[in-house]
């Protein structure tokens, strides 16, 4: 999902003008596999908390979705978002903003849910790397980033982690050899998992941070599920899946602790947002992803320089196999965090 699509579009737009041979950029993606239902909305009952998307063809609203009613509404942002993560505790929500033309400068900007200010964290020059994230805890106002800047030609400075306070724009460099990850937050707010890749065998060593004391601790390596997902709603776990099948790790031990699971209708490859997949583990084996849609919905094709269909948020029982749809129709990117607006 982290891609440059905001630049893409512009970029697809000029081309869209042009006569003779430029046109050929300009097509309509095709439709997504389906998956069939039936759907189940009483998945939703008992289901809290705050989903906000941004839709790449309208960067600059944020749309926020509010479960178990699903209640919308838009939050106009000053800057284009390009990746978002949040809502926290208090209905703060962090997102990218680069810059499409002229200089190459980045920014993290703060915006409220509940005032709708949005400030600038911080401003940086460089053309940031386009699978850079970030990750906001869920309370304490602290922000993971993991980012590498283009020295030229696609060729990237070494990836660095760092913890932003977002009430004071204080940032603290984790130390050690950082390599790309996709940070992710315990319920804590004191402990974070990411997954390095080790050149040397070729395995991928997911580790726990904590934030404190700066101690971390590798949880398991391997190529098998070596790639964690999301952290479940306790603490207790980590969720880990190659686009795939999905398992449970012990978050003290690394034992894997129940037999492998999937996603119904989970995008994985079809997607083309390059997903994450898993947005939430919200508990009693609830998970929030991207989802392909379902069978029989009209779907929505976008034309320009990246095509595709939009994709769904789905919301399923990972014991029974039901799913619902919370969000149909998804061209963007989507997070989730307990805030109740």
């Amino acid at each position: 999902m982290r891609n440059r699509v905001a630049k893409a579009l512009a970029f697809s737009s000029v081309l869209s003008i042009l006569p003779g041979c430029f046109l050929f950029f300009w097509h309509e993606g095709r439709p997504l596999p389906t998956v069939d239902g039936p759907e189940d909305p009483s998945l939703l009952v008992g289901t809290l908390g705050t989903l906000v998307a941004v839709d790449w063809l309208e960067p600059d609203t944020l749309q926020v979705i509010r479960l178990p009613g699903l209640e919308r509404r838009t939050v106009p942002l000053v800057g284009d978002a390009e990746t978002l993560t949040g809502p926290d505790a208090e209905g703060r929500v962090v997102y990218i903003d680069c810059d499409s033309f002229g200089p190459s400068e980045y920014r993290l900007r703060v915006v409220s849910l509940r005032t709708g200010d949005d400030a600038v964290l911080l401003e940086r020059k460089g053309d940031l790397n386009p699978s850079s994230s970030i990750a906001l805890s869920p309370t304490g106002g602290q922000l993971a980033f993991t980012s590498s800047i283009d020295r030229g030609g696609y060729d990237y400075t070494p990836w660095m982690l760092e913890l932003i306070d977002i009430s004071t724009g204080h940032s603290t460099q984790i130390e050690g050899e950082i390599k790309q990850h996709h940070p992710l937050w315990f319920p804590d707010s004191q402990q974070l998992a990411l997954v390095e890749w080790r050149d040397s065998d070729h395995f991928m060593v997911a580790s726990i941070l904590n934030v404190s004391s700066r101690e971390r601790r590798v949880l398991r390596e391997g190529q098998t599920y070596g790639m964690a997902r999301g952290v479940s709603a306790d603490g207790h776990a980590v969720l880990f899946g190659d686009g795939g099948p999905m398992c449970r790790v012990d978050a003290s031990t690394g034992r894997i602790l129940d037999e492998p699971f999937g996603l119904i209708g989970a995008a994985y490859g079809d997607s083309p947002t390059n997903s994450w997949v898993l947005i939430a583990d919200l508990g009693s084996d609830k998970i929030l992803y991207d989802g392909l849609p379902t069978t029989g919905t009209q779907q929505q094709l976008v034309a320009g320089f990246r095509s595709g269909a939009k994709w769904t948020v789905k919301l399923c029982d990972t014991h029974t196999g039901a799913f619902v749809t919370v969000i149909p129709q998804v061209w963007g990117e989507v997070s989730y965090g307990a805030f109740d607006f």
